[in-house]
Parts: structure tokens; sequence; C-alpha cells
């Protein structure tokens, strides 16, 4: 009920509090981490290391090296 009665007040909360393209760069920024420790489990230097995340995420080598 209260909920319904502030409606306009809490769909506008949600709107500053949730940001889409901010989670969405959250969730690939985790999915490169994973990658670059997979890809360290398995023995790969670093260099093609950031070769794939260029290739693959579409990144710059100074943004892959970030993840490094």
């Amino acid at each position: 009920d209260f909920l319904m009665a502030h409606r306009k007040e809490v769909e506008g909360m949600l709107d500053t509090e949730y940001n889409e393209a901010e989670v969405k760069e959250l969730f690939v920024a985790d999915g490169i981490r994973k990658t670059v420790a997979t890809l360290r489990k398995h023995g790969i230097d670093d260099q093609t290391i950031v070769i794939d995340l260029c290739e693959q995420y579409s990144l710059s080598e100074d943004e892959a090296k970030k993840y490094m």
C-alpha cells in the first residue's frame, strides 16, 4: 500500500539507484578478470592474454593491460 501511495517517488528512487550501463560494465569487467585468471591458469603469457582481450572484448592495448 505504501509503495503504491508513493509510486512516483519510488520510481524516481529506482531510476537514480539503478544504472543499467554501469551494471553492464561491471559484468563485463568481471568477465574480463575471469578470462585473465583462466588464461593464466593455463600458462598463457601476458602478451598473448593482452592480445586475446583486445580481440575478444574490443579493448585497446592500454585498456587490456589494466586488467593484468
